[in-house]
């Protein structure tokens, strides 16, 4: 306290920021090897950042070098914070420290554009990370490859709290999304979209799946995780933010190919595992398919693979429905086929043909899937259906079958006749 005076007469010595700047934070650290006090690490660490911002109303921000000085003083400063904070041992509350440091140094930047304070401001992210290590570890693990094991990684972790989803998840959150709003830099944005999206589905997850009954969770809430890694890769797609998206993309195709069609296959599920309800079904394989088809309808020149993809995809759902509507199941073994169930698989994949068919007068690519999927249908009747069915569900499904034919060939001729009229 006794250095307090000649401090502040020093203020108009130009080298003095140089430092003040090194020594405030070094004077910290002797402190507290020296006395360990936490009471007054915190005080003393406060009064150097006080100290420490008191001359930049002094400073002229129009001249190089005292913005250079200002820059200094405010890193110094922000040190003193940080130091004070990890010293005292409040570790659950430094990921908080560390996002709103990096949104006020963010705002600092856009007055002062010195290199450092830039800088700065990703040390403070990269500290952030490192402050939630476990958190990214584990819900890294959990959200990729834990939940295909039913390990219960987050509960063995403890992070279910109140004050875990408070300091490390929520506010966290607020200080990110702070960021974002108030960086210039576009890399900056990047990076902050990809820490909210990151930490937003995790406290979604913690809140919707982890808070029930069972230490494992259930198909539907692994089915969760897909479809709110799809949700977030939309949303960031809207924002145009290509990195965020690419990687929320990347998860939501990475789980649904190796959980919902590989691991989590209802059709060779083993006999142990619980049976797929409809509710489920619904949930895993409806939501984020009829999810991909209406997003692909809704684009004005999607690629021919998004359609092919989405067209094969709501084939699948389609006859998952149709499985489990006529057998209360979708496994292989339990499946027995019936005459009826026949012919009504051969009369719901050409609806869905003339559905898509349909659909082609506004993407033209829906043409070509349509009618491969119509030319599976004749075929498989005429190859299969007819010598297995008995005489009456033989004469129906070859009456059904020219009847769709004669009316989708009158169709389709009808509608090229027009577009050649018109061009």
């Amino acid at each position: 306290m006794a250095l307090v005076v000649p401090y502040i007469l020093l203020w108009k010595v130009p080298i003095f920021t140089n430092y003040v700047a090194a020594l405030l934070p070094v004077s910290a650290a002797v402190h507290y090897l020296n006395f360990q006090d936490k009471n007054q690490i915190v005080w003393l660490a406060v009064i150097g950042a006080g100290l420490a911002l008191l001359p930049l109303s002094r400073l002229d921000f129009t001249v190089e070098t005292e913005k250079n000085d200002a820059s200094k003083l405010i890193l110094s400063a922000a040190v003193l914070l940080a130091a004070s904070v990890f010293c005292t041992g409040f570790y659950d509350f430094l990921p908080l420290f560390f996002t709103a440091e990096a949104a006020i140094l963010a705002v600092v930047y856009k007055k002062l554009s010195v290199p450092r304070l830039l800088s700065s401001v990703y040390g403070a992210l990269l500290f952030f990370a490192l402050s939630e290590y476990r958190l990214f570890f584990i819900s890294g693990a959990e959200i990729t490859v834990g939940q295909f094991y039913s390990v219960p990684l987050f509960y063995e972790a403890g992070m279910l709290n109140l004050e875990f989803l408070l300091f490390k998840l929520f506010l966290p959150i607020c200080g990110i999304a702070a960021l974002y709003c108030v960086t210039v830099e576009k890399a900056l944005k990047n990076i902050a979209a990809s820490i909210f999206g990151f930490l937003a589905f995790n406290l979604l997850y913690l809140l919707l799946v982890a808070r029930n009954e069972e230490l494992v969770p259930t198909l539907s809430n692994k089915a969760l995780i897909t479809n709110l890694a799809f949700v977030l890769y939309l949303y960031f797609r809207k924002r145009q933010m290509k990195a965020p998206a690419k990687i929320f993309l990347a998860l939501t195709v990475f789980r649904f190919i190796l959980g919902n069609l590989i691991l989590f296959n209802p059709l060779w599920e083993p006999s142990w595992k619980a049976n797929l309800t409809f509710v489920e079904l619904l949930w895993g394989y409806g939501f984020p398919i009829m999810l991909l088809c209406f997003v692909v309808l809704k684009q004005k020149a999607p690629s021919a693979f998004q359609v092919n993809l989405a067209a094969f995809l709501f084939l699948v759902l389609v006859s998952f429905i149709t499985t489990y509507l006529l057998f209360g199941t979708l496994r292989l073994n339990h499946i027995r086929a019936t005459q009826a169930a026949i012919f009504i698989y051969s009369v719901v994949w050409l609806l869905t043909g003339v559905a898509e068919l349909l659909l082609s007068l506004k993407i033209k690519l829906l043409t070509k899937p349509a009618f491969v999927l119509i030319y599976v249908v004749v075929a498989k009747v005429f190859l299969y259906d007819v010598s297995f069915l008995q005489d009456l569900w033989r004469v129906a499904c070859l009456l059904g079958l020219a009847g769709s034919l004669l009316g989708i060939g009158h169709c389709h001729a009808k509608y090229f006749k027009e577009e050649k009229r018109t061009s």
